[in-house]
């Protein structure tokens, strides 16, 4: 008897070391450190992530946990059935996220999320959190119909601080909802995304998608890349959602997109279609989109539609074809239905006094729409005029300074008003010439035989800097540290980014000082020198 059960025991041991190793959840983490922003836990393994996540999602309902943790090395979670880290399930039932998660450099790979349910990603809800300098790889999709708040990195964010964080998941919503690559949702006024990238594939159906936010209010997004496809797959129907490269919206006067570009194909569906943001609210600036688009009316090379009144749109260039399809669906529509090399139309009568400045399109406009009637196109500008729902116009909402686009579509500048001014036509060799640069502004740099690119795509980029002096006889001095800087033959300089400092001077005037920064721009700076004091004795 002895010996038979020996034998049982034995076998079992067998059957258990065949089977796969699985990561399991545990109540208390079992690594060093404490926890605190001062002493984070150090996370080696994926059963540290799990016995991690746990502890945050124990905490007391309806709660924020501030636990902080730090990568020591790359993690995979091998494909295993992923829980976030924050979880909302209702408003009743949810722990959000505080903390630090500093990723130090690693990546986290096999995210596998195949969920019913919304707040989808690595970590579900952040509130108030900081995540950077992770590496997320893997699979997210949802199925909810509500929206589903999923991204290969943080479903929902409010607020949420990110920077330096890389998405290589696909994150596909199967019915509807805010999708992203590197965050989904972005509310309350104060997160900031900077230096995140995505590449993964992002597939919505319908809704806000974008590379990197989905839909963010009062956020700033800066120094950001997407490469990855995006692409919306719902019925046209008159869905009022958007989608973008960078962002499918932004919202609030205070949302800015700086210093960030697209490279990946957009295909889309539904109106409110950009390179960089197909809803634009606040301020994009010094943005590019070289990635074909593909949708239907309301888009753009930059921006789909502007959002809001004041919008600002300033040195950004689109390289991408643009091609308008007709809708998957009969759309009863009586708003203006443009498409522009830069921006597509305003979609609100009440959004007024937007700017466009410094801007061009390189990109060429295709029409394959021959169903869908009264859509416009420009080079520059879709339609700069709004319609109501009774189909009432009102014109010049939005405003062109300094604007050029690619003559050979034959296209206007504005496609609802062919004398708009602001807007240039320039052929092919125009616009790759020397003297382009000049036209746009500080923001840019030459390339040879090729199109101007912004000055901060290319890290060794110099830019102009000029002084006017009185007296012009004056003596200029600029250094960094302490080193001369010479200038070039029409007396301005070529200079990097980083600070500097000058000294005039001339005889029988003061001599002044100063400093000034290049930050990913040129500048002219006027200095007036003070004729000299002497202290003078009178004598008797």
């Amino acid at each position: 008897m002895k010996k038979r059960i020996t034998s049982m025991f034995l076998v079992l041991l067998m059957v258990l070391s065949l089977m796969p190793a699985t990561v399991q959840a545990s109540p208390a983490f079992s690594g060093s450190g404490s926890g605190t922003e001062a002493d984070p836990y150090l996370i080696a393994t994926a059963q540290e992530l799990v016995e991690f996540r746990d502890e945050v999602n124990a905490s007391t309902n309806k709660s924020t946990s501030k636990l902080c943790a730090k990568l020591t090395a790359n993690i995979d979670l091998e494909g295993q059935e992923w829980t976030p880290i924050g979880q909302y399930k209702s408003y009743s039932e949810n722990v959000t996220y505080g903390g630090t998660f500093d990723g130090n450099g690693h990546t986290i790979s096999g995210l596998s999320i195949n969920a019913s349910t919304a707040y989808q990603g690595l970590f579900g809800y952040v509130k108030g959190g900081e995540i950077k300098d992770l590496t997320v790889a893997g699979s997210v999709k949802t199925s909810t119909t509500s929206s589903a708040n999923s991204a290969g990195i943080v479903g929902y964010g409010y607020p949420v601080t990110m920077e330096n964080c890389v998405n290589r998941a696909d994150v596909t919503a199967t019915e509807n909802g805010y999708v992203a690559g590197v965050v989904a949702y972005t509310g309350s006024t104060g997160s900031s995304i900077n230096g995140c990238s995505n590449q993964g594939e992002i597939r919505g159906n319908g809704g806000y998608i974008g590379g990197i936010v989905g839909s963010g209010s009062g956020t700033t997004i800066k120094s950001c890349l997407n490469s990855g496809s995006i692409t919306s797959t719902k019925e046209s129907g008159s869905y009022p959602y958007c989608i973008g490269g960078i962002a499918g919206n932004i919202s609030g006067a205070t949302s800015v997109i700086e210093r960030s570009g697209n490279t990946g194909d957009i295909s889309s569906t539904i109106k409110r279609t950009g390179g960089i943001a197909g809803g634009v609210s606040g301020t994009v600036k010094s943005c590019f989109n070289t990635g074909k688009i593909n949708g239907i009316y309301s888009t753009g090379g930059i921006a789909g539609s502007i959002a809001s009144s004041s919008t600002k749109i300033t040195d950004c260039y689109n390289w991408g074809n643009i091609t308008c399809n007709a809708p998957t669906a009969t759309l009863s529509d009586t708003n203006a239905k443009g498409v522009g090399g830069i921006v597509g139309d305003p979609s609100s009568t009440s959004y007024k006094d937007s700017v466009l400045e410094n801007c061009y399109n390189a990109g060429s406009i295709v029409n394959n729409d021959s169903v869908t009637e009264e859509i416009v196109f420009g080079g520059v500008v879709g339609s700069s005029s709004a319609k109501n729902y009774k189909g009432v116009e009102t014109k010049n909402l939005i405003t062109a300074k300094n604007c050029y686009y690619l003559s050979a579509d034959g296209l206007n500048g504005d496609g609802a008003n062919a004398d708009a001014l602001g807007i240039t036509a320039k052929t092919a060799d125009e616009l790759k010439a020397s003297g382009m640069v000049g036209l746009l502004g500080t923001s840019y740099i030459l390339r040879t035989n090729n199109y101007p690119i912004l000055g901060w795509q290319d890290p060794d980029a110099k830019y102009t800097v000029k002084f006017v002096i009185t007296p012009a006889t004056a003596q200029l001095t600029v250094k960094q540290n302490d080193t001369v800087v010479s200038p070039e033959s029409d007396g301005s300089y070529a200079l990097k980014n980083g600070t500097y400092t000058y000294e005039v001077s001339a005889p029988e005037c003061q001599t002044e000082t100063g400093s000034f920064t290049v930050a990913y721009g040129g500048q002219t700076i006027t200095v007036a020198l003070k004729e000299a004091l002497y202290d003078v004795a009178f004598t008797s």
